[in-house]
């Protein structure tokens, strides 16, 4: 027969598994929605695997949709050279002292919002976490109007690795076709 200490414990024990799995739900459910900047202070972090996996996802979905957004500000910023008014040398030393990311990185962001202007449905299937900021770097590399939507279909569908893969013989075809033939 149990003791009273082992069914107080286990009953501890089945209360904090419960509120484990409402937490897990709370964070599943704010992924699906999505949700706003500062909404994840009023909820506890998960502790079980599922739970943990399911905040980085959406951590990571709000950070790409912030990529974009930081890669459209800085745009229209470094166009007008709001780095020599504020003091800076150089491009650079601004993005590195100031926005902590280096110069190419900023870069990335910005050729990317640029891209996404003219590929709409690369910029939706971002900012929609359907592929994640590497898969649309490379696919506003090789993307036009008439192909962003069989390229997002196609960076859905595939590891990082195989869409590299897929890009990069992409752009060696449209080289071989461009180039003269002697």
């Amino acid at each position: 027969m149990p003791t009273w200490s082992r069914l107080q414990g286990r009953a501890r024990e089945k209360r904090r598994r419960e509120q484990e799995e409402r937490a897990e739900a709370r964070v599943l459910e704010r992924c699906k929605k999505g949700c706003e900047i500062g909404d994840e202070d009023d909820l506890p972090l998960p502790t079980t695997p599922r739970g943990l996996d399911a905040e980085i996802v959406r951590m990571g979905q709000r950070l790409t949709a912030r990529d974009l957004e930081l890669g459209e500000v800085a745009d229209d910023f470094f166009a007008r050279r709001c780095w020599r008014f504020l003091g800076f040398a150089s491009a650079e030393q601004y993005a590195r002292e100031r926005v902590g990311l280096s110069f190419s990185s900023v870069q990335h962001r910005t050729r990317l919002a640029r891209r996404a202007r003219d590929l709409p449905e690369v910029a939706a299937a971002l900012q929609s976490a359907e592929i994640g900021y590497e898969a649309a770097l490379l696919v506003a590399r090789v993307a036009t109007p008439d192909t962003a939507a069989a390229w997002v279909d196609r960076a859905r569908r595939r590891t990082i690795v195989h869409l590299r893969e897929e890009v990069q013989g992409s752009i060696g075809l449209t080289a071989a076709a461009t180039s003269p033939r002697i």
